[in-house]
């Protein structure tokens, strides 16, 4: 296997969240590798593109925008330079490949491309609104494009592929490879030692999208023992004064999080139903063998249903319900669901799937 012939691109590998440890896992001497980032990394047969962005803990959209899209400009142009049959872009972004399209369409490699979303993140803010609004358009004209060009697209969940065949065409099915996103390594925490009450911990970064003050604005929450743990990016929620809620307002260390989990007895994700983004905090959970009660989101369902991992529920009222008639014998089983699922579908896992993609990519270009 020739290695030059295949191309690994991460715009965003400075950014906080999965992007890093994504990239990072499917490093191989096999393959070349594009990363654009603040600092370089001595990676094996890498090319390194120096970032605009570096993500902190306090930034701007505007900052966030240029970040997002010269970043992806720069790191899709060093790409064409290096001339490759295949291209893996774990992160797609549609401005910078609609520049490709108009431009260097005949330079553009066969294309693996993760669709990691489909819906677009909604804002209240109305600026910010528009250019999600704005860029989801683009988002979908280019991946039409993509499709026809033969590019081959991942997707994490069954929900995303039916979503990304109602966009580009059912005749594209065959294109479509459902890689499920992997879970942490397993650390099943001891839940017998104190953890008799029904304490629920929601964690991660509290952005508006997600809903969480919309969750926290029905009367019904107030008696639920609730701890948000994460970074408060939606400060409203800083303004509930429950007596059951206790707010933990900064990134959690994985040391934490242990402790966190140890605590409480479910992991809550209430999210609204136009939320489109990941599912690492389920995973996370999953892990760590804490159930998870979460609202009816399309992909929560698709786990926490089909695994057996938790509860999915319609109404405050639900989550009541479930926790007060829990008894130790179904929560054990719970809890080896989520220990099972985690196995599974591990990096390593996710990393060997990709693996064998890349192969049947790189003999597609060299008989082409």
């Amino acid at each position: 296997m020739q290695k030059s012939k295949l191309f690994v691109v991460e715009q965003y590998l400075s950014w906080k969240g999965h992007y890093r440890q994504y990239f990072e896992n499917l490093l191989c001497k096999d393959f070349f590798y594009l990363y654009c980032a603040k600092k370089q990394h001595k990676y094996p047969n890498s090319v390194y593109v120096e970032a605009e962005l570096e993500d902190k803990d306090v930034r701007t959209f505007i900052d966030f925008i240029k970040g997002r899209f010269w970043d992806s400009f720069i790191t899709y142009n060093k790409l064409i330079e290096q001339k490759p049959s295949v291209a893996h872009l774990l992160e797609f972004e549609p401005f910078s490949f609609l520049y490709l399209l108009l431009f260097k369409k005949n330079q553009i490699p066969l294309l693996i491309i993760t669709v990691h979303s489909i819906e677009r993140m909604r804002y209240a803010n109305k600026a910010k609104d528009a250019v999600s609004y704005i860029q989801r358009l683009i988002y979908k004209y280019t991946l039409c494009k993509a499709a026809s060009m033969n590019a081959s697209f991942v997707t994490h969940y069954q929900h995303h592929k039916n979503q990304l065949l109602s966009l580009i065409g059912s005749e594209f099915e065959n294109a479509i490879h459902i890689i499920h996103y992997p879970c942490p390594e397993v650390s099943i925490v001891d839940f017998k030692k104190s953890n008799t009450s029904n304490k629920l911990l929601i964690y991660g970064q509290i952005r508006e999208d997600k809903g969480i003050f919309e969750f926290l604005s029905d009367p019904e929450t107030k008696n639920l023992p609730i701890t948000i743990a994460g970074k408060i990016h939606d400060t409203r929620i800083l303004n509930f004064n429950y007596p059951n809620l206790n707010i933990i307002d900064k990134f959690i260390s994985d040391d934490e999080l242990t402790n966190l989990v140890s605590s409480h007895k479910f992991m809550l994700l209430p999210y609204v139903k136009t939320y489109t983004g990941g599912a690492g905090t389920l995973k996370d959970s999953i892990a760590y063998g804490l159930p998870v009660i979460a609202s009816e989101i399309p992909i929560f369902e698709e786990v926490i249903k089909t695994e057996n991992l938790g509860f999915v529920f319609k109404s405050v009222n639900e989550i009541k319900t479930f926790t007060n008639t829990m008894d130790n014998s179904r929560y054990e089983i719970l809890v080896s669901n989520c220990s099972d699922y985690a196995k599974k579908y591990s990096w390593e896992s996710m990393r060997k799937q990709y693996f064998d993609l890349y192969k049947v990519l790189i003999e597609r270009a060299g008989n082409q």
